[in-house]
């Protein structure tokens, strides 16, 4: 008797935490919003810009970010590295600077980029990230 309640509680234990640990490997996820991958370019003036910042500011979720290569093209930051961006609606921005004294960094930057791009209050871009969308966007700055 005392074997078979033994090899009961046992083979509950068993059950019961290869439950738990199902739930914990696939169920929950990261519990953050899901995101979409997001890529795109930024020109000026006809010209790739490398080295600026891109950054998608939202109507109610978290910012994405995104630094441009050498070729101009960006991808986009939320949570982990180029994991994308939440789907909605977004105010872009895009920013250049350049230390005025490189000897100090703590020196004055300058905006090399119009500086309507620079806050999402007066830039004029934005973008629509979706869930069956392609989410590759050109950022074509003009004076």
């Amino acid at each position: 008797m005392k074997s078979e309640v033994y090899y009961r509680t046992t083979h509950a234990t068993i059950i019961v935490a290869g439950l738990i640990g199902g739930c914990l490997c696939i169920g929950c996820g990261d519990g953050r919003s899901p995101r979409m991958p997001v890529s795109g370019t930024v020109t000026y003036q006809g010209k790739l810009i490398e080295h600026a910042s891109v950054t998608f500011f939202p109507q109610g979720a978290r910012s994405a970010t995104g630094r441009t290569d050498a070729e101009g093209r960006f991808e986009l930051t939320t949570f982990g590295l180029n994991d994308g961006a939440v789907e909605g609606n977004y105010r872009v921005t895009v920013v250049k600077t350049k230390i005025t004294n490189p000897a100090d960094p703590y020196s004055d930057r300058v905006q090399l980029l119009p500086k309507q791009y620079a806050k999402a209050a007066s830039s004029p871009l934005s973008a629509e990230v979706s869930s069956g969308g392609d989410n590759h966007f050109v950022l074509d700055l003009i004076d």
